[in-house]
């Protein structure tokens, strides 16, 4: 998938949800902590895309559930 800035995978939010997720695997003490930093990544994310495109806050809400249910997926795969 690609944006104007590059390729999605770059973007900070992304970022923190794939480590999140190889951590959550590993079985890691570290997933706890990550697991806390992916909303406001998916917040953060949201607001930079709103940035970009000048509709902050439909990309904040966006943003915001995608790391709501990035955190979903992650303590799902933890269990």
């Amino acid at each position: 998938m690609e944006l104007a800035c590059g390729n999605i995978n770059y973007l900070p939010g992304i970022e923190v949800i794939n480590m999140a997720k190889e951590e959550a695997e590993n079985g890691d003490e570290e997933a706890k902590k990550m697991g806390a930093m992916i909303i406001p990544g998916g917040f953060l994310l949201g607001f930079g895309i709103g940035l970009l495109t000048g509709n902050i806050a439909a990309w904040m809400f966006i943003g915001l559930g995608a790391g709501f249910m990035s955190w979903a997926a992650v303590s799902f795969i933890r269990k």
